[in-house]
């Protein structure tokens, strides 16, 4: 005997298994899409730290040496100054 009831709600299991994938899919394919976009903010974030931060050690080196440049010449015009007026004496 065939049974009526398994071949009638076969049809309509099957739309409802293939509805079921759809929406897993799409429901997956947003998870995914989420989880891209979270690593790749991640990514250009130590990409933008890793720049800035080399920017900031090339200007602070920069700066470093003007002030010493600055500052070493200030000292050697002292002692210059010093120099000459004791030669002087």
């Amino acid at each position: 005997m065939i049974e009526k009831s398994s071949c009638a709600t076969s049809p309509i299991s099957t739309r409802i298994e293939i509805i079921l994938q759809i929406i897993l899919q799409i429901i997956l394919q947003i998870i995914l899409q989420i989880i891209l976009q979270i690593i790749l903010q991640i990514i250009f974030q130590i990409i933008f730290q890793i720049i800035f931060q080399i920017i900031f050690q090339i200007i602070f080196q920069i700066i470093f040496q003007i002030i010493f440049q600055i500052i070493f010449q200030i000292i050697f015009q002292i002692i210059l100054q010093i120099t000459l007026a004791g030669s002087r004496d």
